[in-house]
């Protein structure tokens, strides 16, 4: 009788560590396209006020009242939790100096992240929730030049085997030199492996 208890047990601990193994890998190269908006509006509001204001009121930004814009994203996993990703983005806005008053006519507004995604989950999950903070820089109009620490949460949804993501996102950046204002980036998009 101990005999067959001890091959069972074994058999069981045996059986348990083979479907125990953890066979996510971390993220290849995936290359992802981006539709994004530029929310400096809700930013100026929680600083002249509070964020517990903003929310009480209802004062966050309408769509109108937000910039457009697209970004290219690279993104290749460091470990399976961890993810580098590092964007390029464009808009033309009205772009809102602190201190001074805003400018007349759009200018182009250029954006360089490089970030890490920490993820709740593996990728082989279908939605992933990740959070994000990285270093930032921008330039306006190719004159104006400024740093930023961009902080956030996103959804990463798995769309099957081949790699390729929707993702969503939520970014706070705060201003590190003078002449960059605070602001939230939404995004919205979709990567797909980058094949070389």
């Amino acid at each position: 009788m101990r005999k067959l208890a001890l091959s069972v047990l074994m058999v069981t601990g045996m059986l348990s560590l083979s479907y125990g193994q953890d066979t996510a890998q971390k993220k290849p190269p995936v290359l992802g396209l981006n539709f994004m908006l530029n929310d400096f509006t809700t930013a100026l509001r929680i600083q002249q006020s509070s964020l517990r204001d903003v929310l009480r009121n209802n004062d966050w930004a309408r769509f109108s009242e937000m910039a457009y814009g697209l970004s290219i994203q690279y993104m290749e996993g460091l470990t399976k939790h961890m993810d580098f990703a590092g964007s390029l983005a464009g808009s033309f806005i009205k772009y809102p100096f602190p201190n001074k008053p805003i400018s007349n006519s759009d200018g182009l507004l250029v954006e360089v992240d490089a970030a890490v995604n920490l993820k709740l989950l593996t990728d082989r999950y279908i939605v992933v929730p990740f959070a994000s903070v990285g270093v930032g820089a921008s330039m306006f109009r190719g004159s104006d030049f400024g740093a930023c620490i961009p902080v956030g949460i996103g959804l990463q949804i798995n769309l099957g085997k081949q790699d390729a993501f929707l993702f969503t996102q939520a970014i706070y950046k705060m201003a590190v030199t003078h002449n960059v204002a605070d602001h939230f980036v939404y995004s919205f998009g979709f990567a797909a492996p980058l094949r070389i």
